[in-house]
């Protein structure tokens, strides 16, 4: 991992320039940390690979915005509403399966 590495070790990104393959794209997540997404769910493939989040083009190819709740520490009984890209929702939602799956397998071996 390049976080595990010393910083004059580490890669620098470089952002891609073409398009690799049809309907699949890279998106950037910003939660705590910058994430990068790799999607071949994409309703198209757009006429610059790199789109700003805010162009007609991005929001139509990644399904459009959905509705993700998270806590972010200001409030006091519901957590903050924010929309974002829907690939990012589903990663959200099945992560967290997999994480519960993970945290009772290592807690419950059957074998």
């Amino acid at each position: 991992m390049q976080s595990q590495k010393a910083k004059k070790d580490r890669t620098p990104f470089s952002p891609p320039t073409d398009h690799s393959a049809e309907n699949a794209g890279y998106i950037l997540w910003k939660g705590t940390k910058i994430v990068m997404f790799y999607t071949n769910d994409l309703k198209g493939t757009t006429t610059n690979p790199l789109s700003p989040g805010t162009s007609e083009e991005a929001l139509k190819f990644v399904h459009g915005l959905v509705k993700l709740y998270r806590w972010t520490g200001d409030e006091l009984l519901q957590r903050t509403e924010f929309f974002v890209p829907a690939p990012i929702v589903a990663y959200h939602m099945y992560m967290n399966s997999v994480d519960c799956m993970d945290q009772c397998q290592s807690t419950n071996p059957t074998w």
